[in-house]
């Protein structure tokens, strides 16, 4: 399935520590290095060098989580892979930085971004941007917009003109669960570019294409490059 789909795949790659972790729930003090054939000492430029895709989405959790940001790792990892980025965007100026620092497309996150005219001015910048509705239990987590994920959908859609947008579901999030996105048909009638990411399994893949463009998958494909007992390897 995900052979066949390989185009509009794009690994999912959190970065922890200077490691790459396996992300569960959202719940981020609890994530621990992730152990594959891929990078047997979860370094991130490894991981990233071993990853035959043309396009991932990487996580930098320290500067999400208001600490100092992996950025001597993303300056390597965007040379090497085309790379979305989500570093805890919180207002234009962290935008602006982070643009000339890093040749990537720079995501602004709904948990994140202070306020709508941080927003207002990052578009004024950049009509491109790319745009994350980020999700816990079915509700949006923002400082300003909606809970409901449609309302909030319609509100940046129709006040900013943005056409790029991530829906990340955070408690799917490494769970392998989700299989119903009804919520998301509202999608179908919007002429957006769209991703989603949190719970893909192989049964989910086919029906969540109806309504996404691209799928961020993370713990589908770990499953099949983990190395459980490194020593069983060697």
């Amino acid at each position: 399935m995900i052979e066949r789909y390989y185009d509009r795949i794009i690994p999912v790659v959190d970065i922890k520590g200077g490691k790459v972790v396996h992300a569960k729930r959202g719940e981020r003090d609890k994530y621990k290095p992730l152990i594959t054939k891929l990078s047997l000492e979860a370094n991130p430029v490894e991981f990233v060098k071993n990853l035959n895709f043309n396009r991932i989405y990487v996580a930098d959790l320290d500067s999400i989580m208001f600490r100092r940001p992996n950025l001597n790792i993303l300056e390597i990892i965007t040379k090497i892979r085309k790379t979305l980025l989500d570093v805890g965007i919180r207002n234009y100026d962290d935008y602006i930085y982070f643009k000339k620092k890093l040749n990537c497309d720079i995501i602004v996150a709904s948990e994140t971004l202070k306020n709508e005219k941080e927003l207002e001015n990052i578009v004024k910048k950049d009509r491109n941007v790319i745009f994350s509705i980020d999700i816990k239990d079915m509700k949006v987590i923002s400082n300003f917009l909606p809970e409901d994920i449609k309302e909030a959908f319609k509100y940046i859609r129709e006040n900013f003109g943005i056409k790029r947008f991530i829906f990340i579901n955070m408690s799917a999030i490494g769970t392998l669960s989700m299989r119903d996105f009804n919520k998301f048909r509202f999608l179908l009638n919007e002429s957006v570019e769209t991703y989603y990411g949190g719970g893909i399994n192989e049964s989910s893949i086919e029906n969540a294409f109806k309504i996404f463009n691209f799928l961020l998958i993370g713990t589908l494909l770990y499953n099949n490059w983990r190395v459980e007992n490194v020593s069983k390897t060697t």
